[in-house]
């Protein structure tokens, strides 16, 4: 009996953190925003859609499963707990030199958000993940 309890405590231990690994390996958006006084970018990605703003003008194009699976193995990579913590490679979004950027990632109701950064240049943890953001569409 003193083993059953065991090995049921360990398979119910495992599944829970089964369930929650699959979770956060998961998306529910993933939303880029660079902005300044006067402009304003934001890419916004979701399950099946890439939603595109340049100022005033909105795009929307569909997310193909190929760049859709490629995020979410960069979510899973990333330490969403300490995205906030990352050190910004270069400083000049505080003389007005760049868009004071980020990088948000949603998952289910969490909303898990980085520090702020210059636009092109994130912390090297998020490279990856904005360039392919970028490459989804660029703003013309």
């Amino acid at each position: 009996m003193k083993y059953l309890l065991k090995i049921t405590s360990i398979i119910f231990f495992m599944a829970v953190n089964g369930f929650a690994q699959e979770k956060v390996n998961d998306f529910t958006e993933i939303t880029y925003e660079a902005k300044t006084r006067g402009s304003e970018h934001a890419i916004k990605v979701t399950q099946n859609s890439v939603y595109f703003k340049n100022n005033q003008e909105t795009k929307e194009v569909p997310l193909s499963k190929i760049n859709r699976d490629k995020l979410v193995k960069m979510v899973s990579q990333l330490s969403l707990q300490n995205i906030q913590n990352l050190k910004a490679p270069s400083e000049e979004r505080a003389s007005d030199g760049a868009l004071h950027a980020n990088v948000a990632v949603k998952i289910g109701k969490v909303v898990y958000t980085s520090s702020t950064f210059d636009e092109g240049n994130p912390p090297s943890e998020l490279k990856e993940i904005v360039k392919l953001i970028f490459s989804l569409h660029k703003f013309e």
